[in-house]
């Protein structure tokens, strides 16, 4: 019996405790929530993690290749193991490059075998069926190669000026279409795996300085591969504008990318269903490239949703897909980076400085001590 009172006064303890903190083991539990606590796989990208280079923890221990090499700029789960991609210099100095080595490892993070490995690679690319090293090629050009989940090479487009997979194996390529008197037409095309059936699905002039890229969100992943945006979301940003020599007020040269509440689904001015959100304008071509590298795209009640700061210095999230009005986001002021962690049970927002977060599926605020001491058990760090 008094082993029973003493549960009961230390449940009644535990309570009275909660009440006092003002809800703080609540927002711990809704941290947990989105397996942090537990996590089999947390992937950090490089520019939040402490050492600056990308980073696999894999049962809360972080992942180094057979010679000491934790560079981890992408992997895939593969059933019961994992096809980890290590040692692309992209993470550190975008100007060299290093072999990327691919290796199975088990659940517990230890190497199983070397499958593969691409000489000469700068950035990485990740899709559903490969992990691809982008390598430069004639021209300054892009060639993609890889190993896919078999332990096999795989080859993706080649000689192009870029290009992010598909879901199905497939690709979104950025291409050269025709030249003209004063500068070039570029076509953004679909290719399938098989590579028979490539749809333009837009055109657009092209100066040679002008600005034109795709963006990807950059995010840390919790139990999930770090996909590009376009398998992950089936949406991209794409950046496209006039370069610092010509004339920024001339209408179809406008730098567009995902922003604001001029959001609209699937088209611009009348463009086919399916095609990539190009919206927005900025004053420069620094100010549009740093919209576009902070667009964050999730998922959230199966549909895809942007996160951005509009003019008036608020944070809001928009649905791509159409429909819902923007949300805002109270926890964040003043601007500044919002960055982003992506799970399968929801998707945490932060601030870069670690002052506040955001857990977008419970609609709920997280102090900052609360969420740097979560982030720090994987070297995310607090700092733009």
């Amino acid at each position: 019996m008094k082993g029973k009172e003493e549960q009961v006064r230390k449940y009644l303890i535990v309570g009275v405790l909660a009440l006092v903190v003002g809800g703080a083991p609540a927002v711990v539990s809704a941290l947990e929530s989105l397996g942090l606590d537990d996590a089999q796989t947390v992937w950090v990208p490089a520019r939040f993690h402490e050492d600056g280079k990308p980073a696999l923890y894999i049962r809360g221990e972080r992942y180094y290749g057979p010679e000491g090499n934790g560079v981890v700029p992408g992997f895939l789960r593969v059933g019961d193991r994992y096809l980890v991609a290590v040692g692309s210099a992209a993470a550190l100095d975008a100007r060299l490059s290093q072999p990327l080595y691919y290796y199975f490892v088990d659940q517990e993070g230890a190497t199983l075998e070397e499958v593969g490995r691409v000489p000469a690679t700068f950035e990485v690319r990740v899709g559903d069926h490969a992990v691809y090293g982008e390598q430069r090629g004639l021209r300054s050009q892009l060639n993609f190669e890889g190993v896919d989940v078999e332990g096999a090479p795989a080859s993706g487009p080649g000689e192009i000026l870029d290009a992010v997979p598909a879901s199905g194996g497939g690709w979104y390529i950025f291409d050269e279409y025709a030249s003209s008197g004063d500068g070039q037409w570029i076509s953004i095309e679909y290719e399938s795996a098989e590579a028979v059936n490539t749809r333009i699905m837009r055109r657009t002039h092209w100066h040679e300085d002008d600005i034109n890229g795709f963006f990807s969100t950059w995010a840390a992943f919790v139990d999930e591969s770090p996909l590009a945006d376009t398998v992950r979301t089936g949406r991209w940003t794409w950046l496209h504008g006039p370069g610092a020599g010509n004339d920024a007020s001339a209408g179809e040269y406008e730098l567009r990318f995902i922003r604001l509440a001029e959001v609209v689904p699937g088209r611009v001015r009348g463009a086919p269903e399916g095609e990539p959100l190009i919206v927005g304008s900025a004053g420069d071509p620094a100010e549009a490239r740093e919209w576009a590298d902070r667009t964050v795209l999730f998922e959230r009640d199966g549909a895809t949703w942007a996160g951005q700061w509009n003019a008036d210095g608020d944070y809001g999230l928009y649905q791509v897909d159409g429909g819902a009005p923007p949300e805002y986001v109270d926890a964040f002021t003043g601007g500044g980076e919002v960055r982003a962690l992506i799970t399968p049970r929801g998707t945490l927002l932060y601030m870069a400085d670690g002052s506040a977060g955001y857990l977008v599926d419970q609609g709920r605020a997280v102090d900052g001590e609360t969420l740097t001491e979560a982030l720090g058990r994987y070297g995310m760090v607090a700092g733009d």
